[in-house]
């Protein structure tokens, strides 16, 4: 699995030179074998109610190619099963489709689920699926799936998933990494966190001083030296990150939330049909098919029982909510902001002072998602930002005084709404600025020549980060991983090799 995460960067060229975003023009299927060789089809469709894009999987019968795969895979409807984008870790699958280019897309979008999402790959190719934590609201997995797709019949990527290596973010000075098919942490410098080579499962970053592991098939919590806490032993069937003093775990079907001891916080037991990790004094819960909002005393927001189609968490003071078909945002009071029910086909979060959202275009075409526009509305008036209109095919929220935006191209525009300056002006890839700085990706003729680099807050290539990776990952910590041809580098923001990761050593 870790060789198709590390290929991401250049395989994502390959689809983001074709011009268009949307789902009507997809062209590629993914046909992704696990390590035991069992062959998978996913492929792209819209929920039921038409609110959300789903990546559906159909298990073959036997080992396709680009001739057989429709009688082997597509055929099988009885096998038929699906997954939201967001519950699949959409930086490393969604991005074979070009419709889900950006991984923060489905994620912050149309589900509440942005948390411990890079789990989800590895539970799925394990078999480990758990269908109790889709929302059926979405509709029947098998109906879904069974969608008569395009007439213009997909092509298919081959991709054998081996085990191979990953490099992560750092947080907290340790980095989530991959060799072989085991997982676990380095320290900036270079060591592995235990002093042994990595003994997980699957590995989360940390966060307050713990990260979530899975050993066993079993999860539970590290500190900072890679021990397991005493009463944070691997006894959950699932977790997520700790946040605010608590952490959302599931045991048997049901959620709650645990506090640093290991112990369910009063009135915070296991009760919820699902459950994410708090933020700005809140975490989104389901009871049933509906969405709500706790805060630490297991108190409903408002005192209203959950009544959301999708929530998504608190950012900048504000949630994301839909209700009806409709996305709005909501305060910490649980009032409509600005007063103003739920009206966007699609938003993101709000980060300074804004939040992007969505709108189709002619009521004709009400439920075609290509005919979507993105601007940005302003949390002081809850009306569209001036300059920011409705005239994106796609917007990323604010990150350090700028967003990354899709206009016939990625490009980069101020809070103002003027556009950053940069050479090119528009790129075939962009991450979102941090530490200053921002992954972009230019594709070439020759696509196996595409090149990574990073611009600064004046558009400008700093010497030794211009257009020369392989693949780039964004910086965290003043680091980033970095490859170039096959081994792997951590880099500090002047592009000096601070760690080197050779590939025949690895191998």
């Amino acid at each position: 699995m870790a060789q198709f995460i590390l290929r991401m960067g250049i395989l994502i060229s390959l689809l983001s030179s074709c011009k268009s975003l949307r789902p009507d023009s997809l062209t590629k299927d993914l046909i992704v074998s696990d390590s035991s060789g069992t062959p998978y089809l996913f492929f792209l469709v819209d929920s039921e109610d038409k609110s959300t894009e789903l990546i559906c999987r159909r298990k073959c019968t036997g080992e396709p190619n680009a001739v057989n795969y429709k009688k082997l895979c597509s055929d099988h409807n009885d096998q038929a099963s699906y997954v939201e984008p967001n519950l699949l870790a959409p930086t490393q699958l969604a991005k074979y489709f070009k419709y889900i280019r950006d991984p923060h897309y489905i994620m912050t979008m149309n589900h509440p689920l942005d948390e411990g999402l890079s789990n989800e790959l590895n539970v799925l190719f394990n078999g480990k699926n758990d269908s109790k934590s889709f929302d059926a609201s979405l509709g029947d997995p098998k109906k879904v799936c069974e969608i008569k797709r395009s007439k213009h019949q997909p092509k298919v990527i081959s991709l054998k998933l081996k085990s191979g290596w990953y490099f992560g973010d750092f947080h907290q000075g340790r980095a989530v990494v991959r060799v072989g098919k085991k997982w676990g942490y380095i320290k900036k410098s270079g060591d592995y966190l235990t002093g042994e080579e990595p003994e997980f499962g699957y590995a989360e970053d940390f966060s307050e001083g713990y990260a979530a592991v899975e050993i066993n098939k079993k999860w539970g919590f590290i500190d900072t030296t890679g021990e397991f806490a005493e009463s944070l032993a691997a006894r959950f069937d699932y977790v997520r990150h700790f946040s605010e003093g608590l952490a959302p775990v599931r045991v048997g079907s049901k959620w709650g939330f645990v506090d640093t001891t290991g112990e369910f916080a009063e009135n915070l037991g296991p009760r919820f049909d699902c459950a994410m990790s708090f933020s700005g004094g809140f975490a989104a819960v389901r009871i049933g098919k509906k969405w709500g909002f706790i805060n630490k005393s297991g108190i409903n927001l408002n005192n209203e029982k959950p009544k959301y189609d999708h929530v998504g968490n608190f950012s900048g003071g504000f949630a994301a909510v839909r209700l009806n078909g409709k996305w709005g945002f909501i305060d910490s009071s649980g009032n409509n902001l600005k007063g103003q029910k739920p009206k966007y086909d699609k938003v993101g979060y709000f980060s300074e002072g804004l939040a992007p959202v969505a709108m189709l275009g002619k009521k004709k075409e009400k439920n075609n998602m290509s005919n979507l526009k993105w601007g940005f509305i302003e949390e002081s008036t809850g009306e569209l930002a001036e300059n920011l209109g409705l005239r994106f095919d796609y917007a990323r929220s604010f990150s350090q005084g700028f967003a990354s935006v899709v206009d016939d191209g990625w490009l980069f525009i101020h809070t103002s709404g003027q556009e950053l300056k940069t050479e090119p002006q528009k790129f075939q890839g962009a991450l979102s600025f941090s530490d200053d700085l921002a992954a972009v990706t230019t594709s070439e003729k020759d696509k196996n020549n595409t090149k990574w680099g990073f611009i600064n807050n004046k558009g400008q290539f700093p010497g030794g980060l211009g257009l020369k990776y392989t693949y780039a990952r964004g910086f965290s910590e003043n680091l980033a991983a970095v490859q170039l041809g096959k081994d792997w580098h951590y880099i500090n923001t002047q592009g000096t090799a601070v760690l080197t990761f050779k590939y025949k050593n690895i191998q």
